[in-house]
């Protein structure tokens, strides 16, 4: 049987009042996770009710404990683009890879060859697999990469037309502001 865990009622009282004023979804969660312990569930118990394992059980409860910040994890933490660059790059490097009729230009090297100018450094295999892989995921959810690879030409396409109408509407818009 589990030792039981230790109570501190100064932690007990910032966890309920973490729980009914705070708005991070971050700590609410490592409040949660030493006060549910502290009133008699056990770890396994309070990670089901948490959605999370019980080794993060542990861990957020020892932080809150201690005082310090819940850990923030998730996102994009070493993001060399904002989302919005990191789709231009990668439609332009489809654009590009599209090529001459003919001429087979490789989207990886022409990815890597943008980003190389642009951050003046060499970026790693695994920077170009990711950003290639968040596009999928924001245009084909439920795709692979594999069927990525499969349609990179119609990409190439679609990407290319998108830009062709968006120079044309500008065009037209310099056009009607110049007749004004």
């Amino acid at each position: 049987m589990a030792r039981p865990p230790s109570k501190n009622n100064e932690a007990l009282l910032r966890a309920k009042e973490v729980i009914q004023s705070s708005s991070d979804r971050d700590e609410v969660m490592a409040a949660q996770a030493y006060l549910l312990p502290a009133l008699g569930t056990s770890l396994d118990d309070t990670s089901i009710a948490l959605g999370r394992d019980r080794f993060w059980v542990s861990r957020a409860r020892n932080r809150f404990l201690k005082g310090l910040p819940p850990l923030k994890h998730g996102g994009r933490r070493n993001e060399l683009f904002s989302e919005v660059e990191e789709v231009e790059i990668v439609k332009l490097a489809f654009i590009k890879a599209r090529g001459r009729i003919g001429e087979r230009v490789s989207l990886r090297d022409t990815l890597r060859a943008l980003l190389d100018d642009r951050l003046g450094h060499a970026v790693s295999d695994s920077t170009i697999t990711e950003m290639l892989a968040r596009m999928l995921r924001r245009y084909v959810p439920e795709a692979d990469m594999a069927f990525m690879w499969r349609l990179e030409g119609v990409l190439g396409l679609l990407f290319s037309a998108e830009e062709d109408v968006r120079s044309r509407i500008a065009a037209l818009r310099t056009r009607e502001e110049s007749k004004s």
